[in-house]
């Protein structure tokens, strides 16, 4: 079954974590690379939390040590500008 997983820090308020989801989540999949064929509609969707930016950068360290293809969300805005708030795995099998 094809799962997409998001990372995201547990540290944010809550519309912040819904925003940084949808990030994540949006530029991950749009590099999934197999041609569209129905199976990216019966995805399964698993959001996983982190306590905070540090953990988030070393499950990052972990993915990128593992050769898992996965996109970083860095936040533009003024409040958390800068911050490292969520990662999107490419979906996988």
């Amino acid at each position: 079954m094809l799962t997409h997983y998001i990372i995201v820090r547990r540290d944010l308020p809550l519309g912040v974590v819904t925003a940084m989801v949808t990030h994540a989540a949006g530029e991950s999949g749009a590099l999934y690379q197999d041609p569209y064929d129905g199976r990216f509609r019966n995805a399964r969707a698993v959001v996983l939390g982190v306590d905070n930016e540090v953990a988030l950068f070393k499950a990052g360290a972990k993915l990128f040590k593992n050769n898992i293809q996965f996109v970083d969300v860095v936040e533009s805005g003024e409040m958390y500008k800068g911050q490292y708030m969520a990662i999107g795995l490419v979906p996988v099998e």
